[in-house]
């Protein structure tokens, strides 16, 4: 027998039957939903009278059962069973129709995880072909059925939507457009399908129709809800207009896939069986590089207008296409650009490399070093370097701290792909050289103001002001059709007016194009009439600023007190104390004006020239007392603290209970940043204009709130992202203000926060000596919050130093009194924490303890990312106790958290422990299956500790599968790895292994070669058991060789 719920309720054995009366169906459809559970008759009574159930309620109930009964046949009384708690239908399995689509739903979610592609269309268009309407559309509506209903509604369009990634990643586009415009029609405010039907048309060679899909969806979303698309969407919008996109389902990791994690606890637990070198410089598989659409990454979009240039263009694509044969030397091919201010450098680079960008398929990337922008420091060759490994998808926490070893694994990532790398404004040759690949198949193009000279074997070329017939040819084309009369001698003066310089030439050009009834000769004759030629740009924008209205000049001006390198309208609207609208409006005008630009879709930023004379106007308004620099200063901090704040409270779960934050002030707009994606993509877009805030001297004068709301929201941010020294910074300088101001609680808070940097930068006792300072200023305060947090902290500091027993002294102190305080969230965090220290200690029965009441506690408050952690330490102490079939239990649960947590360092620790308890329990297949998922996943992420406890496990595995070559490839890099890092005990290890693989493929003399280098290891670490059982290997393996090739 069948019972669909998924369209009209249907019973089937045989042919579909129709139950008439909406009574018993509705009966039947409360058991249903709660198959082989007992429902309550007080909730069958709800279900059938919303109201007051009459009098008669009970014997109508009874009724109602028995026709159901007789309406299921000879088995009716068996299947519906009554008792005094209420009433049970039981089913078996395949039964009902909403069981068989979730499971259908579980195996489509397995293929997706396993890379599967064609495994979930498979399993999704089984699972959807179920429905057939809308669930239990014949029965009206309850507040028993609306829950199940909408749940059912929502797992359906994730299913679809899976089941498009799927079909798009294959390249079956072609036929999905008129299927995701129904569903888009259906759901207009579902963006993820919004985003797959832009994919599908682009992909269908219908690009303006998937440019305008976007454009209609962004116009919804202001006019309805006031907010913009999220993150994933812009971010396909700007990869279609640049006319390239990543498939869904590729095996690249981009740098918005790696959801952050909590700062308590760490986002997935370390890795924890054998040492392994800090950073060891792994070469790993190769793979297509996907990048973020952050400030480095991809390339920013290209000149509206691009004319001219002609011959350096030319030359620079045949260098481009030499660079990407490989056939011009072993090294990468370098390009150096320099010029004046103003003359064109980076849009010649930036046009140039979308051009080459099909020639360079393995990715560009792009990055703003700020050598020469006002206001803003040099980007650090460290900080560089962090940018583009988050953009090639290492994960924030495995980037390594020097900038030596960064800048080799930046060369690792790049050996061996076609990569094209844009270095915009740079400094000078120290910020350039780290930055460089080392092998050949790479272009890299270097824009500086100073000349390259000392880069060996680069190519270089100057570029001068445009030839005269280029700088007319510029004119006309910004102007537009008709704006400038051919052969008019004004425009050779006007050319000479602004010294044919692309920029100022774009300037004036588009004041023709924005003010019709302004002819070229008034401009003429306007920039004729000022005095001198040394300013020659500023007299341009100030000639175009001019004839802006009021509002933009004002806006201009206000803006060069921005200290980041760039903005958005949410940004702006606080700056002006003004609605997005207006601030929107008067973004794109200046940007029309060629006041702007527009490096991707919903930022601005000034050109430097620009930048500096907006600077040189917001100086002459902080030298008038009275103006607006100031409130226009509070404004743009306020705006900066309070989305941090909002920011901060989605992705950063605190033991310490926080105030609720105010609303915004009318009409100003605050970011929508719901979700962790949508949070991480803001913090990861504006985190060089909170930086550039918070060490902005004018602008955080008297702001000693920003300066520790910043320590707290925007640190835990720089934490989590790897920019370990800025964090620092700030906790330093909400240190230094809060004891100047005799605050002793910030002065405790920002103890606090650099004990956690620091125990996060490895520097253990400096930690702990600042956890202790803390301490005594929360209890003099009588802050048991404070206090609690603080012996937390320091039970955390103690257990990376290894003295667990101190750990677990403090975390019982830290539980005690979150315990006394009623802090779910803190007991959890410290009742997790004591069992990880217990399970160091080898007190196995007293850790799963705690590890059981930490999980009970995350469960209760939903703390997904705590009850990851709590179920991988519990699969943790399962393995060490031999439970394997427990273990893996318990991590498959882990897995599937971690990737629906988006936690790609969890996926991979889980995978990587699950195929060790299975190659324990001799499932060796399902056990390489895992292993080698994790090796993907680890090799992507530049994870090298991780990567050489999967290749260990993985080569055991082939050892035992009979694959004696693959076995001594792993064990080979294994042992290698140890080796160069002078790690004895796994050197030993996996050198004795790999003696014994090379035995049983009869290499006996490889083998006694590996048992010297084992014995030699494991001496030198003093494991005697280790070497005892080396020994004994080598006499036997002696033996055995002795007796196989005996001598003549």
């Amino acid at each position: 027998m069948m019972f669909r719920l998924l369209g009209p309720l249907r019973i089937e054995e045989g042919a579909p039957a129709l139950v008439s009366s909406v009574k018993v169906r509705t009966v039947l459809a409360v058991l249903l939903l709660n198959a082989n559970r007992t429902v309550s008759s007080d909730a069958l009574y709800s279900a059938l009278w919303s109201d007051e159930p009459p009098t008669s309620a009970r014997a109508s109930l009874r009724n109602n059962v028995a026709a159901l009964r007789r309406h299921l046949g000879e088995r009716g009384r068996l299947r519906v069973r009554s008792s005094d708690s209420g009433y049970l239908i039981q089913l078996e399995p395949g039964e009902l129709d909403i069981e068989e689509f979730a499971a259908g739903s579980k195996r489509a979610r397995a293929a997706r995880l396993a890379g599967d592609w064609a495994g979930v269309v498979d399993e999704a268009t089984g699972a959807l072909a179920l429905w057939r309407g809308d669930p239990l559309e014949d029965i009206p509506v309850g507040a028993w059925s609306e829950q199940a209903i909408e749940g059912l509604q929502i797992a359906r369009l994730e299913l679809l939507e899976w089941r498009f990634d799927a079909e798009i990643t294959l390249g079956r586009h072609q036929g999905l457009v008129g299927e995701l415009a129904h569903w888009v029609e259906l759901h207009p405010f579902r963006e993820e399908l919004q985003r797959q039907l832009m994919l599908a048309l682009h992909r269908s060679g219908r690009r303006a129709d998937a440019l305008d899909t976007y454009q209609r969806l962004r116009q919804r979303l202001s006019d309805e809800l006031g907010i913009e698309p999220t993150p994933a969407v812009q971010r396909a919008y700007l990869d279609i207009l640049r006319d390239g996109y990543q498939p869904v389902g590729s095996l690249t990791l981009s740098a918005g896939e790696d959801a952050p994690a909590s700062v308590v606890p760490p986002s997935a637990p370390p890795a924890e069986n054998a040492a392994a070198p800090a950073h060891p410089r792994v070469r790993t598989t190769r793979r297509p590089i996907a990048v973020s659409s952050g400030r480095s990454g991809r390339l920013p979009v290209d000149t509206r207008v691009f004319t001219g240039r002609t011959e350096e263009l030319s030359w620079l694509l045949q260098l481009g296409r030499r660079a990407a044969d490989g056939s011009d030397s072993g090294m990468a091919l370098i390009v150096g650009i320099d010029g004046m201010g103003g003359v064109g450098k980076s849009a010649l680079a930036v046009h140039a490399a979308h051009e080459l960008k099909g020639e360079f398929p393995d990715g560009q990337l792009y990055i703003d070093l700020h050598g020469h922008t006002p206001g803003v420091e040099p980007l650090a060759v460290a900080e560089a370097l962090g940018q583009l490994l988050r953009s090639l998808g290492v994960a924030p926490a495995l980037i390594p701290r020097d900038p030596e070893e960064r800048a080799a694994a930046f060369q690792d990532r790049l050996a061996g792909t076609r990569t094209l790398l844009v270095l915009d404004n740079a400094a000078g040759l120290a910020e350039i050289r780290p930055l460089l690949p080392g092998k050949a198949g790479s272009l890299v193009l270097v824009t500086s103001r100073r000349r390259l000279s000392g880069l060996d074997d680069a190519h270089l070329r100057t570029l001068e002001p445009l030839p005269d017939a280029e700088a007319r040819a510029l004119l006309y084309a910004v102007a537009g059709p008709d704006r400038i009369p051919l052969n008019s001698p004004a425009v050779t003066e006007l050319a000479a007016l602004c010294g044919s310089i692309p920029l100022a030439l774009r300037v004036a050009a588009s004041r023709l194009r924005n003010h019709r009834s302004l002819q070229i000769e008034e401009i003429v004759a306007e920039l004729r009439d000022e005095a001198g030629r040394a300013a020659t740009i500023d007299m341009v924008f100030a000639s175009s600023l001019s004839a802006l209205p009021a509002s933009e000049q004002r806006l201009f001006r206000l803006l060069g007190l921005i200290p980041g390198p760039d903005f958005d309208a949410t940004a702006v609207s606080w700056l002006l104390g003004d609605d997005i609208r207006n601030a929107r409006y008067q973004l794109e005008s200046l940007l029309d004006h060629n006041l702007l630009q527009q490096p991707s879709v919903g930022r601005y930023r000034f050109h430097d020239l620009a930048r500096l004379f907006a600077r040189s106007l917001a100086t002459s308004l902080d030298e008038k007392p009275g103006t607006e620099a100031e409130p226009a200063r509070a404004r743009l901090v306020d705006y900066y603290l309070y989305a941090a704040q909002v920011a901060d409270r989605v992705l950063t779960r605190r033991n310490v209970p926080e105030p609720c934050l105010p609303p915004a002030p009318e009409p100003l707009p605050i970011p929508d940043l719901h979700d962790a994606e949508s949070a991480q993509f803001w913090w990861r877009a504006e985190w060089a204009n909170l930086w550039a805030c918070a060490n902005d001297t004018k602008t955080m004068r008297g702001r000693a709130d920003a300066v520790a709301g910043f320590s707290t929201a925007v640190g835990a941010f720089a934490l989590r992202e790897g920019h370990w020294p800025q964090a620092a910074a700030l906790h330093q300088q909400a240190l230094e203000r809060a004891r100047t101001g005799g605050d002793i609680e910030a002065e405790a808070r920002a103890l606090t926060e650099l004990g956690r940097t620091r125990l996060t930068q490895g520097a253990v006792r400096t930690a702990r000596e600042l956890h202790e300072q803390a301490l005594p200023l929360y209890r003099d305060r009588g802050d048991r919050f404070g206090e609690a947090d603080s012996l937390w902290e320091l039970g955390r500091a103690s257990h990376m130093g290894n003295d667990h027993e101190a750990a677990a002294a403090l975390h019982q102190q830290a539980l005690a009194i979150y315990r006394e305080l009623g802090s779910i969230r803190g007991e959890a965090n410290a009742l997790w924490a004591l069992g990880r220290s217990l399970r160091m200690r080898g007190e196995l029965d007293s850790a799963a303890e705690h590890g059981r009441q930490a999980l009970l506690h995350y469960r209760r408050i939903g703390d997904r990312q705590g009850i990851a952690n709590g179920l991988w330490d519990l699969g943790r102490v399962a393995d060490l106790r031999g439970d394997f079939e427990e273990s893996v239990q318990l991590l498959e649960e882990v897995l599937g958290l971690y990737e629906e947590l988006g936690s790609r360092v969890g996926e991979a620790n889980a995978l990587s422990c699950l195929g060790r308890a299975l190659r324990r329990m001799g499932k060796l297949d399902d056990a390489a299956k895992r292993l080698e998922a994790s090796l993907v996943l680890y090799e992507e992420l530049s994870e090298p500790h991780g990567l050489t406890l999967s290749r260990h496990d993985l080569g055991l595995v082939r050892w035992g599968q009979g694959d004696l070559e693959d076995a001594t490839r792993l064990l080979t890099l294994v042992s290698d790895t140890y080796r160069t890092y002078r790690e004895p005990v796994g050197a030993s290890r996996s050198l004795h292994e790999l003696a014994q693989v090379r035995r049983d493929a009869n290499d006996y003399a490889a083998s006694a070669r590996l048992l010297v280098e084992a014995l030699d290891h494991s001496r030198e670490a003093g494991d005697t058991e280790r070497t005892a059982e080396v020994l004994r290997h080598a006499k036997q393996f002696a033996a055995e060789a002795a007796a196989a090739f005996p001598t003549a």
